[in-house]
């Protein structure tokens, strides 16, 4: 659910190989545009950091991939490409349409 808005939007995890990285599908909950992200991972300051591609800008950034357990659900350490503030959000997960999906969140700025 997003921190600010409480929209929650479903995201397909749908997985290809291109360019030989893992690539995953994201759909932006404000607009729906469909677009392609990188999965790919390192290994920096004891954590786990995966790629991300902003779909409006193309900028890249890496985001770390921190979970931790609260109230029953597995979250993820999420930082904003923007403005760098770190918010934590769930990782639920259910089947849909014969796709494994994951909870997404309105995004305004970086989709």
């Amino acid at each position: 659910m997003a921190a600010t808005s409480g929209i929650v939007a479903w995201r397909p995890r749908v997985v290809l190989l291109h360019g030989g990285h893992e690539w995953y599908c994201c759909m932006a909950a404000t607009s729906g545009i469909v677009a392609w992200r990188p999965r790919v991972v390192l290994l920096r300051g004891g954590h786990e950091w995966y790629c991300y591609v902003a779909a409006t800008s193309g900028i890249v950034t890496w985001r770390p991939r921190v979970v931790l357990l609260r109230g029953g659900h597995e979250w993820y350490c999420y930082v904003a490409a923007t403005s760098g503030i770190v918010t934590w959000r769930p990782r639920v997960v259910l089947l849909r349409g014969g796709h494994e999906c994951g909870e997404g969140h309105r995004i305004t700025a970086a989709v």
